[in-house]
C-alpha cells in the first residue's frame, strides 16, 4: 500500500469561483440602485450653520464649561 503525500499548497478554486460570483452579484444590483443626491456648496456660496456653535472651555483644574453649564470630570 502505499503512502499518500502531504499536500502543502493552499486551493485557491473555490476563493476565485466565491469571488466571481460576488462580482456577478454587485454588477447585476448596482444599476439598481438609486444614487443619493449629494448638495455640493458652490463657488462662492456662504456656510451655512444650523446653529449657535458650541463653546467648550478645560481648566487646569479639570473641569469642563459648555457653555454655562459645569462638568466635572467624573461626570464624563
Amino acid at each position: 500500500m502505499r503512502k499518500r503525500r502531504l499536500m502543502n499548497q493552499i486551493n485557491v478554486v473555490p476563493y476565485i469561483d466565491v469571488t466571481l460570483v460576488l462580482l456577478v452579484i454587485f454588477m447585476v444590483t448596482a444599476p439598481m440602485t438609486n444614487p443619493g443626491v449629494v448638495e455640493l456648496p458652490e463657488v462662492g456660496e456662504t456656510l451655512k450653520q444650523t446653529g449657535a456653535p458650541i463653546v467648550i472651555t478645560v481648566n487646569l483644574i479639570t473641569r469642563l464649561r459648555l457653555k454655562v453649564r459645569v462638568i466635572r470630570a467624573i461626570d464624563f
